[in-house]
Formats: C-alpha cells, sequence, structure tokens
C-alpha cells in the first residue's frame, strides 16, 4: 500500500501496439477507483499505447518489447531469448523502484517475463492470457513456469483459452474465467436512419453493408471471406463488406498484400473497402446490416459484444471462446 493506503497495481504489456488485450488494459485502468487503486504500466514506448494510458493520467513506464513467437528457426530462438531477458531486467528494476502490491502481466508473453522477473520476490502475479496457447512444445515450458510459481494466479478470457492455458496440467483452482467487457455507453444502440458513417466511406445508403473489425491477420480468416463474398456478389448485387482494421505485427504484412489483391479484383470494385484502422468503431457497427467474424480461432471475441450491444447481427464461425 501507499502512504495514502491505495492498493498500487502494475500492469505489464509486452508490445506497445494496441490490439484486444490492450483495449481491454485500458478499460480496466479506465475502471479502477483510485481512491483504493494506484494504477501503473510498464509497456514498450512504440505504438500508441503508451499514449493511451498517460491520457488516463496513469504513469508509463518504457520497457524493451518482447518478440517471442512460437517457432524453431535458430534465429526466433536467440530473438526470443534476448528480447525476454532484457525484459526481465527492466520488469524486475520496475518493481523494486515502484514496490507494487500486484503484479498484473497483461499478456502470455508479459506473463513469462513478470514470472522470471519476480523470482525471489513476494510479490503476487496474475496472469491475463488474452490467447489461445497453441500444440507446441513450448507450451508446456509457458504451462510449468505458471504451474510452478505459488505467487502466480491466471486469468482467462473464456472457458475455451483455460482449457487450452490448462492442458494436462493440475491447476485447480489457480486458473480462472473473467469474460471481457466492454462500455455499454460506448456502444450504444443504432436508432432507425443511423446510417451517416457510410457517407464518410462511400457506401450507398440502400446498400446492405457487411462489416469486419480487427486486426489484419491469418488467424481472422478475412482472405477467405473476401473470397466468399466474391462467390455471392451476383446473388446479392446490393451489398458492400468493409473491412476496418491495421497489421499489428510485422509478420502479417504478407498476408495483408494477399488480402489486398483478392479485394482489388475487378468484379469487387468498389465493393469492398479496405478502410484501415478507426477509432469510432461504433459509428461503423451502427452503420452495418451484419458484422461478420470469420475467425479460425478466436479466445474471446471482443468486438462481438461491442455489435450486440450496437443492435447490430452477427454472424461468426463457432471456434474458441466464441
Amino acid at each position: 500500500m501507499n502512504s495514502f493506503g491505495r492498493m498500487r497495481v502494475l500492469y505489464i504489456n509486452h508490445t506497445g501496439q494496441v490490439s484486444g488485450a490492450e483495449r481491454v488494459l485500458l478499460d480496466m485502468i479506465k475502471g479502477l477507483d483510485r481512491r483504493y487503486y494506484e494504477p501503473f504500466v510498464a509497456c514498450p514506448a512504440d505504438g500508441r499505447l503508451t499514449r493511451a494510458v498517460t491520457a488516463e493520467d496513469v504513469p508509463c513506464v518504457e520497457i524493451p518489447q518482447v518478440r517471442a513467437r512460437f517457432g524453431w528457426r535458430l534465429s526466433q530462438l536467440w530473438q526470443a531469448a534476448r528480447t525476454i531477458s532484457q525484459a526481465v531486467v527492466a520488469v524486475r528494476r520496475t518493481v523494486a523502484y515502484l514496490k507494487p502490491d500486484i503484479v498484473h502481466a497483461n499478456t502470455l508473453r508479459a506473463g513469462i517475463v513478470v514470472s522470471l522477473a519476480t523470482a525471489g520476490m513476494s510479490r503476487p502475479s496474475i496472469w491475463h492470457v488474452h490467447d489461445t496457447l497453441p500444440r507446441h512444445p513450448f507450451s508446456s515450458a509457458i504451462r510449468f513456469l505458471a504451474f510452478l510459481s505459488r505467487r502466480t494466479q491466471i486469468v482467462t478470457v473464456s472457458d475455451a483459452v483455460a482449457k487450452a492455458f490448462r492442458g494436462l496440467f493440475p491447476f485447480g483452482g489457480k486458473v480462472n474465467t473473467i469474460y471481457n467487457g466492454t462500455d455499454l455507453a460506448q456502444f450504444p444502440l443504432k436508432a432507425y436512419g443511423d446510417r451517416d458513417f457510410r457517407s464518410t466511406i462511400g457506401v450507398p445508403d440502400n446498400a446492405f453493408l457487411v462489416c469486419a473489425v480487427g486486426q489484419i491477420c491469418a488467424r481472422k480468416g478475412l482472405v477467405e471471406l473476401v473470397r466468399a463474398f466474391q462467390g455471392i456478389r451476383q446473388l446479392a448485387p446490393t451489398m458492400h463488406l468493409v473491412i476496418a482494421g491495421k497489421v499489428v505485427f510485422d509478420h502479417e504484412q504478407e498476408y495483408f498484400e494477399t488480402l489486398r489483391h483478392v479485394a482489388a479484383t475487378p468484379e469487387l470494385k468498389g465493393r469492398v473497402h479496405l478502410i484501415g484502422e478507426i477509432r469510432n468503431t461504433s459509428a461503423l457497427l451502427r452503420a452495418a446490416d451484419l458484422l461478420v467474424l470469420n475467425s479460425l480461432d478466436e479466445p474471446f471475441g471482443l468486438v462481438l459484444i461491442e455489435a450486440m450491444s450496437s443492435g447490430t447481427p452477427v454472424l461468426t464461425t463457432r471456434t474458441g471462446g466464441i
């Protein structure tokens, strides 16, 4: 506790980019009652997470970015070991200086860093797991690290994520699901004729507007979605497809180029709109007739509850947390 009797919480995020997990982090710190909690965030400086955190009047400490992917190439292994080690040193220094009452690792990679950085300390920690742990030998090592730490509790965003994280380890009550929420005031129920956003992206008022919202990556099935749209274009001549989002991680850039190539075919000209990342997702959801989430795997699907809050019907794959 600090001198004012507030619990000091240190949130750790392995990247400075903003995706679903980071939006949940921002919602968490917005919802904290500052009379009882004093939040701090540690994350890399690149990306807009630092700006978003400081805009909430929360101190933000810079730490190195963790670049770790599931793979076997020596270059990937070396990069993962090097960046994790650098982050561990920085986080340990930050914890020693701030003396938080609890450390909240907001991502799986941050959880690894926090457990290693706080070894020998008495600080309790939370791993907030937003991703489905894949079938990979490294996954067992990650589970083992979390299992060994008696100071650690694991929070997952869905039962599917919890099941994948547990694997065959006897975690018992150490793994618990807390579903993501959203601020209903930010996604008000649409009213009849609430279509102003259409004019900004060149979609006619009389069109049937389908939208997909989220980061551009292979897991979201966006190329497959555009190809499906291409297959029914003659059956639905007034239908338009809007894809809102951007590439968050560099290794997905090639996938984005494929998506652009497929969307640029002559028969889809003027009917598929790649509009990039937008800040006012609510306006798009209210203007749309349907949200499609075509994910191959989805830990939770935050945009689904945002669409439901907006009164926009949802079509989605039956996978993961969905």
